[in-house]
């Protein structure tokens, strides 16, 4: 121990001496440790940390699939179904997204939350902080006469709507126009499928209903069973239902996922980003500690005579080795404490760093005890990793030829020179990887903000209507009401049109109908298959900007005492009509019913117009057959989009807007209020993120590289004085000079990029789930790349290189 805090104060003492090599290595370590710091700590809280559920490994998320392999929800009856006949799992339950409209407060709020069967939170192992949760039969599943109108509330609903009440339970709050019981309130770190929902209330839905697919189910594994076994399982089930319901279920199977490896924040695209990045934070840190084990070696080779001296004195060479690696720990543990500061610093802009979304807000993104250990266990290693080279190579010097000769020109100066020449190869050819990945994005999103979106998003307000079916039962009344609400927002001062439909672009497509061209043989409702559709009024196209390819659009006569008559986007002609004309034709569709968890019988209806094809919400995917149908011929859904084109700026309009509205219904409020152009610019948070961060990561690795090549460089022009000095004596130019010092770092870059490009290649799997219309091998990007690198080899190594070819013959023959 007496020997361990000797070194340690010798090493202090060296540090403070030397601060033009202390500080630059300090300044590297702390960025370096800080960012790894900061990004594991988001992996830990976002990746690594269990759920808040009970025994989350356990549980399941069970889905059904059509004669396409398409997953959906289940369907209610089938619901059930599963949950009676299945022995895989002890718990399964059921929730269904769902809007509600709260009043009696200051103003009306639209609220999001989701209709879930009574054993819900008990399937997931959760309970409330406050009150208790549904109670079985609740939900009327089986005893339709038991069902209640109770409510669970979120903390941050109970905090911000009703004060923290803590006399809350009981409490008869109106949701829909209707009354409801509070009889709990839930943690404020519990979400389901990263929806930050407000309330959830007992699921009601028609139990023998097999055809509309809207329950997410979620079940718990027993001990003992994998999700291979469950799968089985209810395969044989689905097969069975089948058999009992061919007109509804035949061709339908099942799917079953972990729950925790479906959630992930975004999908699996949020958790390549996270896991990539990760991994270029930690390609930054290699190239620091390339960069300060190579100022180690040449400060080593400047201490030989002092460990010379050592060795001399008796210090074996164990005792020089552990004198240089306590000074590298120190260095390096020290690095790490600034680098704890500025992950700190990080993390509180985390949030707005991170895309919108991307982390729910019930996820604590802090420096955690696991964080702690990680920053602790790199800054060891990483003392370790750059000091041990040095260490080794400085203790193998020879004590009596330094002394003799004072050290200069000492093979071990030449050993240490061809081991910091290797890094330097190595900090190329991970700057090469980063720069390849930060030009791939760069490509990758410039392509994405140019992809063609058919329409036009400029000067478009998009807002959300949801009227309750407890208070607008009716289509007629609910068409009634949208009919008055456009006209009054038409008449608004800068309104050029208005629109209103059940999607807008840029959302995301999740409903279907069953659908089968009318030259198809007939077939049961259950076994067409799904298209997308959207349901819209006849002012859609000129308020969005959507272009009409072919036929009409809808007109004002396409009622719901009209023949049925939908349009087709593009994709659709070209999959199904291919080198046909589309409009005449007809399709048989079955449309929902307002109100109702089913379709309505087979409609007939006639194709009159193609538009352009439109993005939804993967601007990065090709589109998808989509059909729409006139509004007014299939009212089926409470909350509908509104779309305003203004000749201003649209956000002046939206307290106009709201006024109008509650004109019509003083308790009926207004939500997701955006611009189209935020919106649009919304879907690039995710890969300008990505992309913003690598460009950090590799600019940072090439401004290490820059200082790798000249630290190099200028190290060898100092050990071949006395060389260049006989050449120059001897005849050579100092271009011949200025020429050969050049060519050490020009093959150092070389061979450190064609490693680079190797590995790059390599890891071209890992980002091509990141990129859009660039592949991760591209040749113009990697040959880019390589110029780059070449151009910062000779901006690094020239300023060495002409000191090499101002050499004095003289001077250095005398100084050799």
């Amino acid at each position: 121990m007496d020997g361990l805090l000797q070194d340690l104060r010798y090493a202090l003492r060296l540090l403070v001496r030397a601060p033009a090599v202390t500080l630059p290595i300090l300044a590297a370590l702390a960025l370096g440790i800080g960012a790894n710091t900061a990004m594991f700590s988001v992996i830990d809280a976002v990746l690594l940390r269990p759920l808040v559920y009970s025994d989350p490994s356990h549980l399941v998320l069970l889905w059904e699939k059509d004669a396409n392999q398409t997953i959906f929800p289940v369907a209610g009856a089938n619901f059930l179904d599963f949950r009676a006949e299945s022995t895989s799992f002890s718990q399964m339950a059921g929730w269904i997204p769902q809007g509600f409209v709260l009043t009696g407060g200051d103003r009306p709020e639209q609220l999001r939350g989701g209709a879930v069967t009574a054993n819900f939170f008990a399937t997931l192992g959760v309970k409330p902080a406050l009150g208790r949760p549904f109670l079985p039969d609740e939900d009327g599943l089986l005893k339709p006469e038991a069902y209640s109108r109770v409510v669970i509330l979120s903390d941050r609903l109970w905090r911000e709507q009703f004060g923290s009440d803590l006399n809350i339970l009981g409490r008869m709050i109106r949701l829909n126009d209707q009354q409801f019981a509070v009889v709990g309130v839930m943690p404020p770190d519990f979400q389901f499928i990263n929806r930050r929902h407000s309330l959830w209330v007992p699921v009601r839905f028609e139990a023998g209903n097999r055809t509309f697919h809207n329950l997410t189910t979620v079940a718990r594994l027993r001990e003992g069973v994998g999700v291979p076994a469950a799968t089985q399982e209810c395969m044989a089930i689905a097969r069975r239902l089948a058999e009992r319901y061919p007109g509804t279920n035949r061709s339908w199977t099942v799917r079953i996922d972990l729950l925790q490896d479906w959630l992930g924040l975004n999908g699996k695209d949020f958790r390549t980003t996270l896991y990539m990045l990760g991994g270029a934070v930690m390609l930054v840190l290699l190239i620091a500690c390339g960069n300060v084990a190579s100022l180690l070696l040449a400060r080593a080779v400047s201490r030989r005579r002092e460990i010379a001296i050592r060795a001399a004195l008796g210090a074996g060479r164990w005792r020089v080795i552990r004198q240089l690696l306590t000074e590298s720990t120190l260095l390096s543990v020290l690095g790490g404490l600034l680098g704890l500061l500025f992950a700190v610093w990080l993390l509180r802009i985390s949030r707005s760093i991170l895309p919108p979304n991307s982390i729910p807000p019930t996820v604590p993104i802090r420096i955690s005890s696991a964080v702690l250990w990680f920053t602790t266990a790199v800054s060891v290693l990483t003392g370790v990793l750059f000091g041990l080279a040095p260490a080794l190579e400085a203790s193998k010097v020879d004590a009596h030829a330094t002394l003799r000769d004072g050290g200069r020109g000492s093979t071990g100066g030449r050993r240490a020179g061809r081991l910091r020449s290797g890094l330097v190869v190595i900090e190329v050819a991970l700057a090469t990887v980063l720069l390849a990945g930060s030009a791939l994005m760069l490509q990758s999103l410039n392509k994405l903000t140019s992809v063609e979106l058919g329409f036009r998003p400029q000067k478009v307000l998009s807002f959300s209507v949801f009227l309750p079916i407890s208070k607008y039962p009716e289509p007629d009344r609910v068409l009634s009401f949208y009919n008055r609400m456009t006209e009054k927002i038409r008449s608004l001062p800068g309104v050029e049109s208005v629109s209103t439909a059940s999607h807008l672009p840029l959302q995301p497509m999740t409903h279907t109908i069953p659908f089968e061209l009318d030259i198809d043989t007939v077939h049961e409702e259950g076994e067409r298959p799904g298209i997308y559709y959207v349901t819209l009024d006849s002012g859609y196209l000129q308020t969005l900007g959507v272009a009409l390819k072919d036929g009409r659009g809808f007109a004002p006569t396409d009622t719901a005492s009209g023949a049925p008559v939908v349009l087709v986007n593009q994709a659709f002609a070209d999959r199904y009509y291919k080198n046909q004309r589309t409009v005449g034709r007809f399709l048989r569709i079955n449309r929902p019913i307002l109100g109702k968890n089913g379709f309505e019988p087979t409609v007939r209806a006639e194709i009159v117009g193609v538009t352009a094809n439109v993005k939804l919400d993967r601007l990065s995917s090709e589109a998808e057959p989509t059909i729409y149908i006139p509004f007014a011929q299939n009212i089926w859904n409470s909350s509908t989009m509104v779309a305003v084109r203004t000749s201003q700026n649209p956000e002046a309009l939206v307290a106009a807007i709201r006024r109008e509205v509650q004109s019509l219904d003083k308790d009926q409020p207004i939500d997701r209020v955006a611009t189209m152009e935020d919106t649009f610019d919304s879907f690039f948070a995710g890969p300008r993120f990505r992309t913003v961060l690598m460009s950090a990561f590799a600019g940072v690795a090439l401004l290490l590289a820059i200082l790798g090549i000249y630290s190099v460089n200028a190290y060898a022009v100092s050990q071949r004085r006395n060389e260049f000095g006989v050449r120059m004596a001897l005849g050579a130019s100092p271009e011949q000079i200025l020429r050969m010092a050049l060519t050490t770092a020009l093959w150092q870059t070389v061979i450190g990029a064609a490693i680079g490009v190797a590995a790059s290649i390599g890891l071209a799997s890992v980002l091509r789930t990141l990129l859009f219309g660039v592949t991760p091998t591209d040749p113009v990007t990697l040959a880019a790349v390589v110029a780059i690198l070449a151009v910062v080899a000779l901006i690094a190594g020239l300023a060495p290189a002409i000191r090499a070819s101002r050499i004095a013959p003289a001077i250095a023959l005398r100084q050799g």
